[in-house]
């Protein structure tokens, strides 16, 4: 009985002694998890926010810091910055990335989206040249259809011109057209003179042209659309007043962009939506300069454009054992590049009638097949 008993006593202190550490225990969770003293991971939470158009984000530390709503809760000393810059070329919603670097080192980032806004943007549709105030081309400048324009004004001298970038400016028509009527059927074509619309258009109807009219196919057509055209002849002879030209000798000693090119900054980030036709003539500084693994050729007022698309680079230079025919931009047979003659590709390659080809000259191309793999 004696043995008994002090087994069931040793039995009921166990059990006594397991409670009160299991009361311990948890008082001390309980205390863990209100002290004061040790801080929640503050983690950092976005927000949308409005950056002007063509805002320069390379320096800015400012709206990286407003693109995180909580950034009160972060010490003073927190530095912001852009670890992936968003476009403000375009209007609209874009994405990019925050970084964040507490005092003691730590480091956090964090995905925005953020709205483009603040000037007009239009789109040209036509190529055009850029002007000063008076009217008068004011370099060798050609802008491609498909630019995209930030409008100051949509009046200058006699109407005709809109300012633009930098204090230049357009012609009005080729960003607005003209409304035009039909005098008679007509069909569309794109920039290598084929029809693309089956039904065509009816007589009478309107229709809404830009600038003056082009060469396509050794036709005389205006501009509907990018890359879409009508014969001139379908809406008769009204024409466009082109603003007053400057000698085409005084940009002749400047360099030939010889492949379509945007503009670019000395980080090798695209600068506005602008983009230079083939065609246009630029004032290069001789010396290259190096971003973003590339080469660039300065132009003045902060731009640049890719070596490649003016002089091409001499290293690239190519030679083939065999003949190489050559294209010209309808993408038809004008000759051939003799066997082992050296001759330079500017740019990357371009699509006509669905196949690749390199510019190799003016208005000459060859298939990319020669020398890549498509």
């Amino acid at each position: 009985m004696r043995e008994k008993r002090k087994r069931s006593l040793r039995i009921n202190l166990l059990v006594i002694l397991t409670a009160f550490c299991c009361l311990a225990l948890s008082d001390q969770v309980k205390a863990a998890e209100v002290d004061p003293a040790i801080e929640p991971v503050k983690l950092p939470v976005g927000q949308e926010i409005i950056i002007p158009t063509s805002t320069n984000l390379s320096t800015d530390h400012n709206y990286a810091k407003l693109c995180v709503a909580n950034n009160q809760s972060f010490p003073p000393e927190t530095s912001y910055y852009w670890l992936i810059e968003p476009s403000t070329i375009i209007n609209g919603l874009t994405e990019g990335m925050v970084g964040l670097t507490l005092p003691d080192g730590t480091f956090k980032n964090l995905r925005v989206t953020v709205k483009i806004a603040g000037q007009k943007q239009v789109q040209l549709k036509h190529n055009s040249y850029l002007y000063n105030q008076t009217g008068r081309r004011s370099n060798g400048w050609i802008l491609r259809a498909g630019s995209t324009l930030n409008l100051t004004s949509s009046k200058n001298q006699k109407g005709r011109l809109c300012l633009i970038n930098d204090h230049h400016y357009v012609a009005k028509d080729n960003i607005f057209g003209t409304k035009r009527k039909l005098n008679q059927p007509a069909q569309i074509y794109n920039q290598f003179g084929v029809p693309v619309n089956k039904k065509g258009l009816k007589k009478k109807a309107t229709v809404r042209t830009y600038g003056v009219p082009v060469n396509i196919s050794g036709q005389q057509m205006y501009v509907t659309a990018v890359n879409r055209y009508l014969p001139s002849r379908v809406v008769g002879s009204a024409v466009s007043k082109r603003p007053k030209a400057t000698s085409k000798s005084a940009f002749q000693q400047q360099k030939r962009i010889m492949h379509s090119s945007y503009l670019y900054n000395q980080h090798g980030q695209r600068i506005n939506g602008l983009i230079l036709a083939t065609g246009s003539r630029v004032k290069i500084n001789k010396h290259y300069h190096s971003a973003d693994g590339r080469l660039f050729y300065s132009i003045g007022k902060g731009y640049y454009v890719p070596v490649r698309n003016v002089t091409g680079i001499s290293i690239e230079k190519e030679r083939f054992a065999n003949p190489i025919t050559v294209y010209n931009r309808y993408a038809q047979k004008v000759g051939k590049i003799p066997a082992n003659q050296k001759f330079q590709t500017y740019g990357n390659p371009i699509k006509v009638k669905g196949q690749h080809y390199c510019i190799v000259g003016k208005n000459k191309l060859i298939r990319s097949k020669n020398i890549y793999r498509f």
